[in-house]
């Protein structure tokens, strides 16, 4: 008796094709998920900016302890993270009268990393949220999230082109 069935060559062809067709489709899967990170980071920016003016309506400062976040002279180490309870923005870490939060969940930008106000950001050109803005200086307030590199120095996120940001004013 003679029995059909496939032979080991046209199984690895089959697998072959099926591998190639996988490939094929998820390369564009990957670009679509990178391009929703990036607006998850930015809505989540908008919603910072929120719960900012939520906060300095309620105690009349920002998570800086400044009343602004737009100050012509700034402090050098003027970063500030969002999710830390001295923001207190998740959390009343100061312990200031009329608080009346939280304002917004303790948050991490899409890669896992924090979110700052940063107000003597240096904006490259092609820096998304910059609109293609270069600073000469360090003359930008931003909300900002460090990206998909999540280069961190000095405390804040590096300048580079991979971070994402909310220009709140510039301070030049």
């Amino acid at each position: 008796m003679y029995t059909r069935g496939f032979s080991l060559i046209e199984i690895l062809m089959v697998i072959a094709i099926i591998g190639i067709l996988a490939s094929v489709v998820m390369n564009p899967l990957q670009s679509a998920r990178e391009k929703a990170q990036v607006a998850r980071a930015q809505s989540d920016l908008n919603s910072f900016r929120a719960a900012i003016a939520a906060l300095h309506g309620d105690v009349g400062q920002y998570p800086n302890d400044a009343d602004s976040f737009c100050r012509t002279t700034v402090p050098s180490d003027n970063e500030v993270n969002l999710s830390a309870p001295t923001a207190n923005l998740v959390a009343n870490g100061d312990g200031l009268s009329n608080w009346d939060g939280p304002y917004i969940a303790s948050s991490s930008d899409p890669w896992g990393g924090a979110y700052y106000l940063d107000e003597d950001y240096q904006c490259l050109a092609a820096t998304e949220g910059c609109q293609g803005i270069t600073d000469t200086g360090n003359d930008s307030s931003v909300l900002v999230s460090c990206g998909p590199n999540q280069a961190i120095a000095d405390g804040a996120c590096a300048y580079d082109d991979d971070n994402i940001v909310l220009r709140l004013c510039d301070t030049s």
